[in-house]
């Protein structure tokens, strides 16, 4: 511990009580820290040729263990290991879309140089989506950005990001109300099992929380948190998170689909038909029927 006298400068005191910050923390702080996920078992839905890995917790019990292992068999082809498994979403559902603020030019950035071995990844990771659909060439473009290349520590494979940060700047926020962490940690917690889902390529977040909670209205709070591109799937006890897709779910889905592709029209006034008015010290609203 460092020692203080009254005649120390300002300088010494400083320097005493950066050793002293030092000193505090005990040698063996990282053995202390709790266990905060299972060890991991992988189980591979695929073949040798086509592995398709997913994980499961390795202190699962028989017979929910095999259970859950012949649950993620028989729904394998609900998840996509590669881009052309990824049919995308209606786009009446759901659209990213960059509009520009008035008084933004386009920007060009300047050519920023990579190594040729990164080079060679981004080009194949290109390739992929090109044969997926998920992009396409553009010619004569007005604003142009530099890739970013990320290395995912898991896989080892190379993630295509842009330097949209001029595109940003040039468009509107959008404000879509996001999740707020502390209260998902709260709706996940006192469950007896958990299931994470991550889903691929999480960018434009407002978008994308967009579409997961159209897509998952009913059954977020219920049985799943979602934030962005991670879904949490929750269940009080273990014995009943192996869903099952029963008669009665599929007719849901179905009206969520008619409900999500018919969305209500407001029509005007019509002649011979019987016409409804609201009054409020704010504001008139009028409803109109058809004939009859």
């Amino acid at each position: 511990m460092a020692e203080f006298t009254h005649e120390s400068t300002e300088e010494q005191e400083e320097e005493s009580l950066q050793e002293e910050v030092l000193d505090f923390a005990p040698a063996a702080l990282d053995d202390s820290l709790p266990e905060v996920e299972d060890p991991l078992q992988e189980i591979n839905l695929g073949t040798e040729e086509d592995p398709r890995p997913t994980f499961i917790s390795a202190l699962l019990e028989e017979p929910l263990r095999s259970e859950i292992i012949t649950l993620l068999h028989e729904f394998r082809d609900c998840f996509a290991w590669h881009y052309h498994e990824m049919p995308g979403l209606d786009r009446k559902l759901v659209e990213h879309r960059l509009p520009i603020k008035e008084g933004y030019l386009p920007v060009k950035q300047a050519r920023r140089r990579m190594s040729m071995d990164t080079e060679l990844k981004v080009k194949e990771e290109i390739e992929r989506l090109l044969k997926a659909g998920f992009i396409r060439p553009a010619i004569y473009a007005d604003w142009l950005a530099n890739i970013v290349p990320v290395l995912k520590r898991k896989t080892g494979a190379v993630r295509i990001c842009v330097d949209y940060r001029n595109l940003n700047d040039a468009s509107p926020k959008d404000e879509y109300p996001m999740p707020m962490a502390d209260m998902l940690v709260d709706g996940a917690a006192h469950n007896q099992m958990l299931s994470f889902m991550d889903g691929n390529a999480g960018n434009a977040g407002a978008t994308y929380q967009r579409a997961m909670n159209s897509v998952f209205h009913d059954m977020i709070g219920h049985s799943l948190e979602v934030y962005i591109d991670d879904v949490v799937i929750k269940s009080p006890e273990k014995g009943n998170h192996a869903f099952k897709w029963e008669e009665q779910h599929q007719q849901a889905f179905e009206e969520i689909k008619h409900y999500l592709s018919n969305p209500p029209i407001l029509s005007p006034p019509k002649r011979g038909g019987p016409l409804k008015l609201y009054v409020s010290h704010r504001s008139v609203h009028w409803e109109s029927f058809g004939p009859g």
